[in-house]
């Protein structure tokens, strides 16, 4: 099972609770990962290798050259909480060896919390992607049904149909030729290029917490999806999911970068306990526990 991420200098701690959460929820013998950096070695870049062998996840470490990237990313629209490495895998059929055929891409700011077995094995029944698709009218000019557009957070890849079909090579055209319409950037340039060759999968694969969703539109997650501006490393007390964070995070050589407060201190049991009575809106409460 090939796993891979990308990510720069500040996504090192919540890649790390990623990189746990991975581990403790999918023991395969044939687990390999891609850890795909485009800054040079440093102390931080150490300690998370070291981490890595820790937890038993055999990896591999990619330096690529974030010059290239850092142009294209400078003409998309601005978004403090994404960076360049994010275009890193648009580029996976070149960065990643020949020998891979099939990958599943995950983003930093996701948990894994069963088993991958049953995704990476689908039969994608000659599509290049499979992901969860949301859904936006943005590019249906441009053969992106409304119903099709998909979120780039977590993408199971077929490397050799990617390759032959040069996906590569189309969606750096569309970054480099329609930025001006690239609300999401290469999230957007990834639909577009991959328009009609995408099958849609289950949104446990890619979950993330909507406010605005009726109750009722609840499922187990495999994969929690922390996308958007508000982070639980950032803020894990204003996050719902915030308390699993800390729980993945809190096992990590990072843990002491967490800001729990007002409840810096106590145990982790007690401090999730308050915060779900919180969301609830029972504060008085939370505050007698």
């Amino acid at each position: 099972m090939n796993i891979l991420f990308t990510f720069d200098r500040n996504m090192i701690a919540p890649l790390s609770a990623a990189l746990y959460s991975l581990a403790a929820t999918n023991v395969r013998s044939d687990l390999e990962l891609y850890l795909v950096h485009g800054f040079p070695a440093c102390d931080e870049l150490s300690k998370l290798q070291t981490f890595c062998n820790d937890i038993e996840l055999r990896t591999q470490f990619i330096e690529i050259s974030n010059y290239a990237y850092s142009e294209i990313w400078g003409t998309l629209r601005d978004e403090p909480h994404i960076s360049s490495a994010a275009l890193y895998r648009c580029s996976l059929g070149s960065i990643l060896p020949k020998t891979v055929t099939r990958v599943l891409y995950l983003d930093c700011d996701t948990l894994v919390l069963s088993s991958l077995a049953e995704l990476y094995d689908r039969d994608l029944g000659g599509s290049i992607v499979a992901a969860y698709q949301v859904g936006n009218a943005l590019h249906e000019d441009l053969g992106v049904g409304p119903s099709q557009y998909f979120s780039s957070g977590v993408m199971l890849i077929d490397l050799n149909l990617w390759r032959k079909q040069n996906v590569e090579k189309r969606v750096f055209e569309v970054l480099t030729t329609m930025s001006d319409r690239l609300v999401w950037h290469d999230q957007c340039a990834l639909n577009i290029a991959l328009a009609g060759q995408v099958m849609g999968c289950e949104r446990r694969y890619n979950y993330t917490f909507y406010p605005t969703r009726l109750i009722g539109d609840f499922e187990v997650p495999v994969i929690l999806h922390f996308a958007g501006s508000v982070k639980p490393w950032t803020a894990p007390l204003k996050h719902p999911w915030g308390g699993i964070y800390c729980e993945m995070a809190g096992r990590t050589p990072w843990a002491e970068q967490l800001d729990l407060s007002p409840d810096a201190g106590m145990s982790p049991k007690r401090r999730y306990r308050r915060h779900l009575l919180r969301r609830f809106g029972l504060h008085w409460l939370a505050r007698r526990i």
